[in-house]
C-alpha cells in the first residue's frame, strides 16, 4: 500500500484489523496515490483508531470509491463522517451492515453535503434509527 504499486488499484482491509494496526494503515493511505477504491470494515475498530482512518481518508486524494462496513458504534460513526466530509474526490460510498443513531444523522448529512463528486450512495443492511428512535 506504501509503495504506490500502480497494479494495486482496489483495497480490501480485512475484517481483524484492529485499532492496534490503524496507524500503520492511515499512514500508508497517506502516502498512496494510486488506489481509488477501498474497502474497510469496522468491526474492531473503535476511538483512536476509528479517528485515524477517517482522518486519512479525509485527506486523501485519489480514493473515489468508498465501502465502509460494519460501523455501527456511533462514536466512531460521528468521527467519521466528520472527516470524511473534507474529502474533494469522492465519487461513490457504500455502506454494508452500518447503524447510524439520530445524533449521527447530522454528521451524515453534513457528509454528503460537502463532498462535491458525490454520485452514488448505497445503503445495505444499514439501519437509520432503530432503538435510536425508540421504535
Amino acid at each position: 500500500l506504501s509503495s504506490n504499486d500502480p497494479t494495486l488499484q482496489s483495497v480490501e482491509l480485512p475484517r481483524g484489523l484492529q485499532d492496534t494496526f490503524t496507524h500503520e494503515v492511515a499512514r500508508c493511505l497517506e502516502e498512496n496515490h494510486i488506489v481509488t477504491s477501498l474497502t474497510i470494515s469496522f468491526f474492531s475498530i473503535v476511538d483512536d483508531g476509528a479517528y485515524t482512518i477517517a482522518n486519512a481518508l479525509g485527506n486523501h486524494l485519489s480514493i473515489e470509491k468508498l465501502q465502509i462496513r460494519d460501523l455501527r458504534n456511533q462514536r466512531e460513526v460521528n468521527i467519521f463522517f466528520e472527516a470524511l466530509s473534507s474529502n474533494k474526490r469522492l465519487r461513490e460510498i457504500s455502506l454494508r451492515h452500518c447503524s447510524i443513531c439520530p445524533r449521527a444523522v447530522r454528521s451524515f448529512g453534513l457528509c454528503l453535503k460537502n463532498v462535491p463528486c458525490l454520485q452514488e450512495i448505497r445503503l445495505t443492511d444499514t439501519q437509520f434509527g432503530g432503538t435510536a428512535f425508540g421504535q
